[in-house]
């Protein structure tokens, strides 16, 4: 079968952008290369078609990145602060990216192709759940008495090349679920494909709570319930069917002694009174604390790369040293961006996550909503975008959906100027 170059183009764009999907399949360390592929087929599609879809979501899709290099350049004092750049390249190059596949490749951003993609997700989740369970029977889960929490640090050093931190693992887990609910309450749809979604979801939510990760669970709970109140008149969904769900998640999460333990801190008077090293809720208190009264010290531009972290180190060394000893960061990615560009940088950000939860809105794309906000909410507890497996999903997701939308919105007016003319 022969193929045109556009072809083959086309081809090639749809297969990296799924090939993407399997990401947390890929081995932790390297899951940039799996970025390559798809920025070249961006390049390639440049050179061939020379059209770029411009509009504003280039410039507020990539203000983060811009923040910090002005910030780089004018405040940071330690040069090797340029790593944190490297690590947040897909922030600048994932607009310019689908900003090209929406001005040439639009079957990227068909129905067919974002199902394909979603089913690559989730697949690829639920085999990397599955992988944790055999993982957790090899370790001796079933027979050991060790407590949960070792088996946890198991998972986030000792899996073989596919290793990760249990947040991101979380997050990648979170997603994959949003998706199959997506896919299993469509009205139109494969039903084979609808409840195998169903099933599939069984080992995502069980890999999920065994990680334990507050604030991920929490975000998706969230997240979870925003999609499911937009798709009410679709599923003929009642309140009690969500308040069911939620009280058959919160069970399922206090039968895990681990999550059961981390939650009990979230409630303890003693958490938010008394310095206490081994209670992981009081540390984030503590880090807060400090990150608060360094941003009051530089409030408008912030330290600058790097030199944020000396700062809230120096906080740690007075009285925390345990924190100083461990270098936590802000667990708070609000926090981080505030010491890194000050008040203004976090306003920047701000108005940018505030531009695509209004065109989710406009566009009524619940799943996109959650996403977002699935996101927002993880990110007051961990600073999900200074690592690159953080960066990638969280840059690919919130690009992709957001260019699909305004393809949808340009539609939209098209039809309508149609329906006019047709009237007049």
């Amino acid at each position: 079968m022969n193929y045109n170059l556009k072809e083959i183009l086309q081809k090639g764009t749809i297969f990296f952008f799924l090939f993407f999907g399997i990401y947390i399949l890929f081995p932790s360390e390297n899951r940039a290369w799996l970025f390559f592929p798809m920025a070249a087929m961006g390049l390639f599609n440049l050179l061939l078609y020379r059209k770029v879809k411009w509009n504003r979501l280039i410039i507020l899709n990539s203000a983060l990145y811009i923040i910090y290099c002005l910030g780089f350049l004018f405040l940071s004092e330690d040069r090797s602060s340029a790593k944190i750049l490297e690590t947040s390249a897909a922030v600048i190059v994932c607009p310019l990216l689908f900003a090209i596949f929406a001005a040439n490749q639009k079957k990227v951003f068909s129905e067919r192709v974002q199902a394909l993609f979603f089913r690559v997700v989730i697949y690829s989740c639920v085999l990397y759940a599955i992988i944790i369970f055999a993982y957790l029977v090899y370790s001796g889960i079933l027979w050991d008495s060790k407590p949960f929490g070792f088996y946890v640090t198991q998972l986030t050093k000792n899996i073989p090349l596919i290793y990760d931190h249990p947040i991101y693992t979380s997050l990648a887990l979170s997603i994959a679920l949003l998706f199959s609910v997506s896919i299993a309450s469509r009205k139109s749809g494969n039903k084979r494909i609808k409840k195998q979604m169903l099933v599939l979801m069984i080992p995502l939510v069980l890999a999920l709570i065994f990680l334990s990760r507050r604030g991920v669970i929490l975000a998706f709970g969230i997240s979870m319930i925003i999609f499911l109140t937009g798709a009410f008149s679709k599923l003929k969904l009642r309140p009690y069917h969500i308040v069911l769900s939620a009280i058959g998640v919160i069970a399922l999460v206090f039968i895990n002694p681990t999550s059961r333990d981390r939650m009990s801190e979230i409630f303890n008077f003693e958490t938010y009174v008394e310095k206490n090293e081994t209670n992981s809720t009081n540390n984030r208190i503590q880090v807060y604390k400090c990150a608060v009264e360094q941003i009051a010290k530089r409030p408008w531009f912030g330290y600058g790369i790097n030199d944020d972290k000396t700062a809230l180190y120096s906080c740690y060394k007075k009285s925390l040293y345990y924190l100083y000893e461990n270098r936590f960061n802000t667990h708070n990615q609000y926090l981080s961006i505030a010491m890194k560009s000050g008040i203004i940088g976090l306003l920047i950000f701000i108005l940018f996550l505030a531009i695509n939860l209004r065109l989710a809105i406009r566009t009524n794309d619940m799943l996109f909503l959650s996403v977002l906000i699935l996101f927002i909410v993880i990110m007051l507890f961990e600073n999900i975008l200074e690592r690159q497996n953080g960066v990638m999903i969280f840059s690919v997701l919130i690009n992709y959906f957001g260019f699909k939308n305004l393809l949808k919105l340009e539609r939209t007016y098209c039809d309508n100027l149609e329906m006019e003319s047709e009237l007049e």
